[in-house]
């Protein structure tokens, strides 16, 4: 015989399990990480990669990256700094018609 549950406030179901579908897959450049992929264990495999100048190689392809991602994120904020300015130009010029030029 089982014991009779009691309801409580605070019941525990345990972990709710996760899935991921990815609503976007670009083909072309999963291509190009694979090919990328195999030519530098191709060239480690011929020994004219070392391991310096792969590192070296990473070092310049995440510096390239983070430069672009950093003037796309400047621009974006440009772009928001003069939209809040032209908001805030559009309020006071109103305040000031509506005032009769006295603020």
């Amino acid at each position: 015989m089982e014991a009779p549950k009691i309801p409580g406030l605070f019941k525990s179901k345990g972990p709710k399990s996760f899935h991921f579908k990815p609503r976007y897959y670009d083909e072309q450049k999963e291509r190009i990480a694979k090919r990328r992929a195999q030519i530098k264990r191709e060239l480690v495999a011929e020994g004219k990669l070392d391991t310096s100048e792969k590192d070296l190689f990473n070092r310049l392809e995440r510096r390239h990256r983070s430069h672009i991602s950093y003037r796309k994120s400047a621009k974006k904020s440009n772009i928001r700094i003069t939209m809040i300015l032209i908001g805030l130009l559009i309020i006071l010029f109103w305040l000031w018609n509506e005032s009769g030029g006295i603020l």
